[in-house]
């Protein structure tokens, strides 16, 4: 500033709070002889709401209120507070509080720009004036507004002293850390099924897609070609004369006295044939037509390990750990073979091969059929398993499972009694599931509470799980091609059987 006539300072209340003493400031670092430090209206106002705060707002808030009370009661409403190099008076503002007139664009509810259209005032009056504040945004309104602004040094401030609330803070502060640092200390980190550290958890998944309806129509046709139903026929000069016997069901004297070598086909055996081979031809086609479903079903959703330690110097206390999916997805322990439920369809890759049409039976294959040579009349029983007491007791240091195990569901869990300090480390893995009809985007949270912890121990995961699309037509074709080489082999082994069967028969 220019060494001018009296400058006229307008502090904000900010400026009187967490400034140092007015007779303290170094006022010749403005470069004038005379200087008027106004109290205006709103920061009167302003002082008065501070005075009942804690600590040393309010107690400065107090102080300042005291002094405008003081300086009501003088003549002029002034004191001297610097007498000279330079000279500093503090002056309450003439006029009735607040009563300025107002500038456009002003809002006299808001303190700072109430305290702006007060000097503002004694601007247009012909005084040199500049507001002195410690608030960037408040020195931007006044320049706004063509009021010159002083902003207050940082040395100006008062030394940063702790006050009664704040003893208590570093009192408290100091007993948290002092019950912490008793705590068990947790740490959690996610892996990849490579046992890789991840902060993302990001993979591409084929979606497989149908095979197209001509192509159904084509490939079933081939099937038909290579296995096309067979016409039997029953032979009218070989009709099996009813049996002496008098049970129900199979009766072995239609074997035993029959003047016949071999039994004949009958009607019967020709439909239940017939019957066979369409139901079987729409399997064929159901199979093929949903073959893309089957490979969906199979897809190896993504994995990932949620890593725990207790580093701290006491075990954690009835701990539960808790891995949940937030967004479209949900989450399992991850399935074993035996928890899946295709594990046991071993032939899913292969198409079934037609029912071999009904022929002339001979006693031995009848009986073979019957089951009568191989039954066994004394049946084992299952023996019931009863569980150990071993088996119904749980460690009280190791992790069981509460939810999630095997079915997906939003937050799986497992909990321990007592998780041991300084051991290694506990893996939790983990499954996703999810529609893949869209690209699947979430976050995963790994989170660990226990009785004796202030607050639980949390890590995120962030999720996405991109699809891109996959024809079935190749993989459907080879089906075919396999069918095709087992029914050759199949046919090739029956006729062989057949040439070793056109011997005697050993039973007739």
């Amino acid at each position: 500033m220019n060494d001018r006539s009296t400058l006229t300072i307008f502090p904000d209340t900010n400026v009187l709070v967490q400034g140092r003493g007015l007779k303290d400031q170094p006022w010749k670092e403005l470069g004038r002889d005379e200087i008027e430090v106004i109290l205006c209206g709103p920061v009167i106002r302003e002082l008065d709401r501070l005075k009942t705060r804690p600590g040393r707002v309010g107690k400065v808030a107090r102080a300042i209120s005291t002094k405008v009370r003081e300086l009501m009661r003088t003549a002029d409403r002034s004191e001297l507070i610097c007498e000279a190099d330079p000279r500093v008076v503090l002056r309450l503002a003439q006029g009735m509080p607040n009563q300025a007139a107002v500038r456009e664009g002003i809002d006299l509810s808001h303190d700072d720009q109430a305290i702006i259209n007060q000097a503002l005032a004694s601007l247009d009056a012909g005084a040199d004036v500049a507001l002195l504040t410690d608030d960037n945004f408040a020195a931007m309104t006044a320049e706004h507004f063509g009021l010159p602004v002083q902003l207050l040094p940082t040395h100006w401030l008062k030394e940063p002293e702790p006050d009664d609330s704040a003893k208590e803070i570093a009192r408290r502060d100091a007993e948290i850390a002092r019950l912490k640092s008793a705590e068990p200390a947790l740490e959690l980190r996610f892996v990849d099924r490579s046992d890789a550290p991840i902060e993302r958890l990001e993979v591409t998944m084929r979606r497989y897609q149908p095979v197209a309806p001509t192509d159904v129509d084509r490939l079933v046709e081939r099937v038909t070609a290579l296995a096309p139903m067979v016409e039997v026929v029953v032979d009218p000069g070989k009709v099996a004369p009813p049996s002496p016997g008098t049970g129900r069901g199979f009766d072995i004297a239609s074997i035993a006295y029959s003047p016949l070598g071999k039994l004949p086909v009958t009607k019967a055996d020709i439909e239940k044939y017939e019957g066979e081979y369409r139901s079987w031809l729409a399997g064929v086609r159901s199979k093929i037509a949903g073959f893309h479903v089957e490979w969906n079903r199979r897809r190896e959703w993504p994995e990932a390990i949620l890593y725990a330690s207790n580093k701290g110097s006491r075990p954690a206390e009835d701990v539960l750990v808790e891995i949940s999916a937030s967004g479209a997805f949900q989450l399992s322990g991850p399935r074993t073979a035996n928890d899946k439920p295709h594990a046991k369809q071993a032939d899913w890759l292969q198409l079934t091969l037609p029912p071999v049409p009904p022929k002339p039976k001979s006693r031995s294959e009848l009986l073979l059929a019957s089951g009568i040579l191989t039954h066994d009349p004394l049946p084992v029983l299952p023996r019931a398993h009863f569980p150990a007491v071993g088996e119904l007791r749980r460690n009280d240091d190791e992790f069981y499972w509460r939810d999630g195990k095997s079915d997906p569901t939003v937050t799986i869990a497992l909990e321990c009694k007592s998780w041991r300090h300084s051991r290694g480390e506990e893996d939790f893995p983990f499954q996703v599931w999810a529609d893949d009809r869209t690209e699947v985007r979430g976050l995963i949270a790994g989170r660990i509470s226990a009785s004796n912890i202030r607050e639980p121990m949390e890590k995120h995961l962030p999720l996405r799980i991109g699809f891109e699309d996959y024809d079935c037509l190749t993989m459907a074709t080879t089906l075919v091609d396999d069918f095709e080489q087992r029914l050759a082999s199949r046919n090739a082994s029956s006729a062989g059987n057949a040439g070793r069967r056109s011997r005697p028969d050993a039973l007739s």
